[in-house]
């Protein structure tokens, strides 16, 4: 048992933790966080339902005839700066105090990073950021120096992108008039809420940019003066904070103070929790296309959301029926039927061999929690979770998002059932988080906390064990209703890395 002096104690209190937590956390780094035990992967047919164009058209009809009735708010994780979109020219930036270009082509022949600078710098007008870069700055030929180049696009005189967030970026070009991440999510939520009144975005960001995202916000409310925006926006609260290991004892900094850090994307669903809202869309910042593409891609947003609304409404007609006791056994068999082919809920023999009112019980129990409809695309070789069923204490299956980091890749079974996995999670999900009574979940009481992830990094001159809560879309959801949906590769365009930019969804030198 760890004994903490009163200044720990006031330092962990401060922070918005208990002394409980702190040891719960530590119990966890010291013996393992919990490793999903994967049973086979979520496969079309099997985990992953496959709409035809007919069901297509059905399920986006019924979110523009529905959605009106429910309050719906856009979530978009934004709070991440764009370190690793700029790797490669980090490791130009900082790891020389000059490099002609030539040089730089002659060394990238043999490193991956350094290659993609070259490419950066031989595509540099194609960029939509490069018209806020000095023209004399531009002009690149084989003995420009680009330490003066970099130092105005990372450093904090400059364009700043060693440290600003990812979502004020400028990401597309149109014309004379170039768009950040949050303007391309703007336009998102502009035709996929065109019937809410005012269309809601909530964005996740760090306290140091809030004002940055308050004039970026601004802006576009001007410029979108006939239409009802409302734009909010919450910080990652430091009570998700993890805690640090070094083997022996908390991690300390230079002033004898204990060592916290941000416990991942998992801590957001506190943010989430907080909405008010009956539907809410989740999708990354970086995660957005031209708008001649998004145009098709909305469509399958709108597919999520109805198919999520058409599933509501049948699980609230079950619900009320069981709390009225009008449930009878002909309906109460096609609700079963429902929960197990509709919303891979699965029943065990010893409890379909119940009693009605017992199994009455069971269905209402496990349809009263929040659902959630996430969008799955074909697997092409992307860093990430994707569908598996996992086993669950009782010895059945439940599907999950799991990420690779999570898979214990030992184990022979599971490097197998990984190489036959299809699909991956593209976070692209519509969410349902208010019960039959139209009351809000507590949405922390469906997270397992035992589901984290253990990472190692060297931090204050050591090597040390480091948490993440369980993820948003991973653990954090681990007991809710999943449902998983094919959709098109072309609904998922990330930009990792700053030349994805020059990928055809994204071509900023088109239309000017």
């Amino acid at each position: 048992m760890i004994k903490f002096t009163d200044d720990e104690i006031k330092q962990i209190e401060n922070h918005g933790l208990t002394v409980e937590e702190v040891m719960r956390q530590i119990e966890l780094i010291k013996s393992g966080v919990k490793i999903p035990r994967l049973v086979k992967p979520a496969v079309i047919g099997d985990g992953i339902v496959k709409t035809d164009d007919k069901k297509i058209e059905e399920l986006i009809s019924f979110w523009e005839e529905n959605s009106g009735r429910y309050s719906v708010v856009k979530f978009v994780p934004a709070s991440g700066a764009a370190t690793r979109m700029f790797k490669s020219l980090n490791k130009v930036y900082h790891n020389y105090k000059s490099i002609t270009f030539s040089q730089l082509k002659k060394e990238a022949e043999t490193d991956k990073e350094l290659s993609k600078a070259k490419i950066f710098f031989e595509n540099l007008d194609k960029f939509p950021f490069a018209e806020d870069i000095p023209h004399e700055l531009k002009k690149i030929d084989d003995d420009t120096d680009l330490i003066k180049l970099l130092d105005f696009i990372l450093g904090s005189h400059g364009l700043n992108f060693g440290n600003i967030p990812k979502g004020l970026i400028k990401f597309h070009r149109y014309g004379n008039k170039s768009a950040t991440p949050v303007e391309e999510h703007v336009f998102e939520a502009e035709n996929l809420l065109s019937s809410q009144n005012p269309k809601k975005l909530h964005f996740t960001i760090s306290p140091q940019f809030e004002e940055q995202f308050k004039t970026q916000f601004g802006q576009i409310a001007i410029e979108k003066y006939k239409q009802n925006f409302v734009f909010e926006y919450s910080f990652q609260n430091p009570s998700t904070d993890t805690i640090v290991w070094d083997g022996e004892k908390l991690l300390k900094n230079k002033n004898g103070e204990i060592v916290f850090r941000p416990g991942g994307h998992g801590a957001l669903i506190e943010n989430l929790n907080n909405l008010d809202a009956d539907l809410i869309f989740i999708k990354n910042i970086d995660n957005v296309a031209k708008r001649e593409l998004a145009v098709k891609s909305i469509e399958y947003k709108k597919l999520l959301g109805g198919y999520a609304l058409s599933l509501i409404e049948r699980m609230h007609e079950i619900l009320n029926k069981i709390d009225k006791d009008e449930l009878f056994n002909a309906e109460l068999h096609e609700a079963l039927q429902f929960a197990e082919n509709e919303l891979n809920i699965k029943f065990s023999d010893e409890e379909k061999s119940l009693n009605e009112n017992a199994l009455k019980e069971i269905l209402f129990q496990k349809l009263n929690r929040p659902l959630r409809v996430a969008a799955m695309v074909k697997n092409t070789g992307e860093p990430g979770g994707g569908p598996f069923w996992i086993e669950t204490e009782n010895g059945g299956a439940n599907l999950q998002i799991v990420e690779k980091a999570q898979i214990d890749l030992s184990d022979e079974k599971n490097r197998e059932i990984l190489q036959t996995s299809t699909h991956f999670n593209p976070v692209d999900i519509a969410c349902f988080v208010k019960d039959f009574k139209d009351e809000k979940f507590d949405l922390k009481k469906f997270v397992n906390p035992d589901y984290g992830i253990i990472t190692e990094k060297h931090l204050e001159g050591k090597d040390v064990k480091v948490l993440e809560l369980p993820g948003l879309w991973n653990a954090a959801m681990f007991d809710w209703i999943t449902v998983f949906v094919d959709v098109p590769l072309f609904t998922f365009t990330p930009v990792k890395e700053v030349i994805d930019l020059l990928r055809e969804e994204h071509k900023n030198w088109m239309n000017g």
